[in-house]
């Protein structure tokens, strides 16, 4: 089946199973409120529906005005033989956000740059969808100009950005690198690094540049669609960092991500995946989805990756197998 079909179909079994569940506790209020008024004896199915219908408000509360502004900073380090070893240091450190989707009123942006500096990053990458609102734009381009203070910034504009805001100028005056299919080469600890990337809508610009990356340079690619990783793989990327998914916004124990909007579904979720011999980051995000999606998170914290790449060999030997760039 088509993974945005299951996807579709998973939503609408959960929202009416929570339809029907809110229902039954709402009735089993009812009846306890009735039987505490006559006071009769209240019945141990209504009392446990009580009890639903309180964890359902608690939940629902928690999402709504509790996780949308707990920022976690999610960790993780590969290697590639590609660095020098250097066990006093990580090669390259990366910071990786997507999703801001900034409202007419701040939510996390302000605690992003303190959070971010406090990481040291060498490079920090953006990968799509601003804003929800025009009055939001304000709010993101502070943001990232904040952030082009700490470290070269780099941003591959998502969806929301190419669709809903065509004619906007997003990334106005700030300094920071607009990809749009070029290739932007550093010089950092030694090791040539590469960034490169693209719009959603505007891909030609970087497919026609993908054979031009070198083997010997690190090669960074910023795209909004993790669904692009098998694609890319086939060429010299080292790092895809993408985002999209929000890791669903809401995610269930055990079954996480109920709706990713991806075609790749929950294949690519949220996390750090190994395709081929690229790696592919899929960060949760930061902001909300806007228009119509609630503005809730739940058991997906809005997050800030940082991505250490080592040329450590004693640490690789101590790792797992799949922590490898070749």
């Amino acid at each position: 089946m088509n993974p945005l079909i299951s996807e579709l179909f998973v939503l609408v079994l959960f929202v009416a199973v929570l339809i029907v569940i809110s229902l039954w506790a709402l009735r089993a209020v009812w009846r306890t409120i009735k039987s505490i008024r006559t006071k009769g004896k209240v019945a141990p199915l209504d009392i446990l529906g009580v009890l639903v219908g309180i964890a359902i408000i608690a939940c629902v509360s928690y999402g709504i005005f509790v996780e949308p502004y707990d920022l976690e900073v999610t960790r993780s380090t590969i290697y590639s033989k590609k660095f020098a070893a250097n066990p006093d240091r990580p090669s390259l450190r990366i910071v990786h956000i997507s999703d801001l989707h900034c409202d007419s009123e701040p939510r996390l942006e302000p605690r992003l740059y303190p959070t971010i500096k406090s990481l040291h990053p060498d490079i920090i990458v953006f990968s799509g969808d601003c804003i929800n609102c025009r009055e939001g734009l304000p709010i993101f381009r502070k943001c990232m100009q904040e952030l082009s203070t700490i470290a070269p910034t780099f941003v591959g504009l998502g969806n929301h950005d190419s669709r809903q805001w065509p004619n906007v100028d997003i990334l106005g005056k700030t300094k920071v690198k607009n990809l749009k299919g070029q290739l932007e080469k550093l010089n950092l600890h030694g090791m040539s690094i590469c960034v490169t990337g693209v719009p959603v809508d505007r891909e030609s610009p970087g497919t026609a540049n993908l054979n031009k990356l070198s083997k010997n340079n690190f090669n960074i690619y910023v795209y909004h669609y993790p669904c692009a990783a098998e694609s890319l793989s086939k060429y010299n990327v080292d790092l895809l960092c993408t985002g999209h998914t929000h890791g669903g916004q809401v995610r269930l124990p055990f079954y996480g991500a109920i709706i990713t909007r991806s075609p790749t579904g929950k294949q690519f979720e949220a996390g750090m995946y190994h395709v081929n011999n690229t790696w592919l980051s899929v960060t949760r995000g930061v902001g909300l989805e806007g228009s119509w999606a609630p503005r809730v998170r739940f058991l997906c914290r809005p997050e800030v990756t940082l991505i250490d790449i080592t040329g450590d060999e004693q640490w690789r030997l101590s790792q797992a197998a799949n922590c490898i760039v070749e």
